[in-house]
């Protein structure tokens, strides 16, 4: 199954990479990011990194949850931080980064959430 997470994970950046470079091509410099890169290597990276957590996950409800939480809260935070400090560093093109950024928050997390629900479907199959 980790394989099948790896091969949609991959679907997915190359999804996000798609979308950037279409709104990249729109000639429009409202959209046009130069660092939009980071965002996909960014999400990809945590995509990975909870895969591996739950696959090294016990058994135990209570902790698969708290893993499940904390990890959604990390990125998000992380997120959060990366957003404020690209606004002060670079606030001529922040409007056209946040939209990239948002977009590839919202894939990613469609694929974390439908991973979610297939691996939890999985292991109470299991069970």
């Amino acid at each position: 199954m980790f394989v099948k997470a790896l091969k949609t994970l991959l679907f997915v950046s190359l999804l996000a990479i798609a979308i950037s470079q279409v709104l990249n091509n729109l000639n429009s410099p409202k959209v046009f990011a130069g660092y939009w890169y980071f965002s996909v290597i960014f999400f990809a990276g945590a995509a990975l990194l909870i895969n591996f957590i739950f696959y090294k996950s016990d058994g135990d409800p209570r902790t698969f949850v708290f893993k499940i939480m904390s990890t959604s809260m990390l990125r998000l935070l992380l997120c959060m931080i990366g957003i404020f400090i690209y606004s002060i560093f670079d606030k001529a093109h922040f409007l056209s980064f946040a939209i990239h950024f948002g977009l590839h928050y919202i894939l990613f997390t469609i694929f974390e959430i439908s991973y979610l629900i297939k691996y939890t479907k999985t292991k109470a199959e299991n069970l």
